[in-house]
């Protein structure tokens, strides 16, 4: 699966195998899916291999970006979340570690978050190789 982020962790692009996550089509922003319930289904061991690392990655992206208002949105809109309430980022993003992952058409399996930043832009190549469990 592989996916292209900006900097606020919104989607500008996917292709196939990642579309086939989210239901009804790709969210406007990767992270906020993520930590979305729809994210949790798909997210295995969600509350310790998935959440923490994403707000790290929104925690560095709001301290390179801090007056961007749509990273402010996002934290708000998350704020909201009561499950979220209390839970600590990880020290740093995300590692190249296996992580759980249920793909709804490929069934439960383990994934790498791989990132790649795009020279000379404040985008990113996400790839999530998977392996079937």
């Amino acid at each position: 699966m592989a996916l292209v982020l900006d900097y606020s962790g919104a989607l500008i692009a996917v292709n196939a195998a990642a579309e086939g996550l989210f239901d009804g089509g790709p969210p406007a922003n990767f992270w906020h899916w993520m930590l979305s319930p729809a994210g949790r289904q798909c997210l295995g061991t969600w509350e310790e291999d998935w959440a923490p690392y994403v707000l790290a990655e929104i925690r560095r992206a709001q301290a390179r970006h801090p007056a961007d208002p749509g990273l402010e949105t996002l934290r708000t809109e998350l704020g909201c979340h009561g499950y979220l309430q209390g839970m600590e980022p990880a020290r740093w993003g995300f590692t190249a570690e296996p992580r759980t992952m249920h793909h709804p058409r490929w069934g439960t399996g383990h994934v790498q978050y791989l990132a790649a930043q795009i020279e000379g832009s404040s985008g990113q190549i996400v790839t999530l190789p998977f392996t079937p469990a």
